[in-house]
């Protein structure tokens, strides 16, 4: 069996034009060096039909649903990435639509805890070595903006038992990844790195956690 990969990111305002440029492939000066551009086709956004503008569609959702009285600080946590995806043996023998049948259900159930309101993009890449989907969302609770509640220690582990329990449910042989890991957070592009050093090796522990 499979550890599903579950990587989590948080983005300030300022950082979410780069993940634009990243997910929707605007950049050929991309520093991931892994991305097979003849295959940039095959790439496709769960949630979107169109490639979109992430500040204005992130700016959108808060404003239709923020009920402080203060102004959003300009350091606030504004986006929360969280990266979906598997050890290379799991995809190997699976054509393409079972591999997007897999990110499809791992969107729904995203979409189920998160809010479909909230969410700016769910981006599945392709055209590097392993596929893997960016899930993008607002946090965003009771007209409230906070990372911090919504993806605390809880939040964090009912995420690493619900969304595995969900695929294996829906006949996806993955399990979580190891409980009470002392893994470090890593930049995103530095934790694809140091997978696909490893081919995402089944033996490193497969769930980055982070502390809030």
């Amino acid at each position: 069996m499979s550890y599903l990969v579950c990587h989590i990111q948080k983005f300030k305002i300022s950082d979410i034009k780069g993940m634009q440029i990243h997910n929707q492939r605007e950049s050929e000066n991309s520093k991931n060096k892994d991305i097979d551009r003849s295959r940039s086709h095959l790439n496709y956004d769960l949630h979107n039909g169109e490639d979109i503008n992430y500040y204005k569609r992130v700016r959108e959702v808060i404003e239709s649903q923020y009920k402080g009285n203060r102004a959003i600080r300009k350091d606030a946590v504004t986006m929360v990435g969280i990266l979906i995806t598997s050890d290379s043996n799991f995809f190997k023998d699976k054509d393409i639509a079972i591999q997007k049948n897999f990110f499809e259900l791992a969107y729904q159930k995203l979409k189920e805890m998160y809010g479909e309101q909230n969410i700016i993009s769910a981006v599945v890449h392709m055209d590097e070595k392993t596929p893997h989907m960016h899930f993008n969302v607002v946090p965003m609770k009771e007209g409230k903006l906070s990372a911090k509640t919504i993806f605390d220690r809880n939040g964090l582990r009912n995420l690493q038992e619900e969304l595995p329990k969900y695929l294996q449910n829906n006949g996806f042989d993955v399990k979580r990844g190891e409980k009470n890991s002392k893994a470090k957070h890593k930049d995103t592009y530095e934790y694809k790195e140091e997978q696909i050093k490893n081919k995402y090796n089944s033996k490193i522990c497969t769930w980055i956690d982070f502390k809030l």
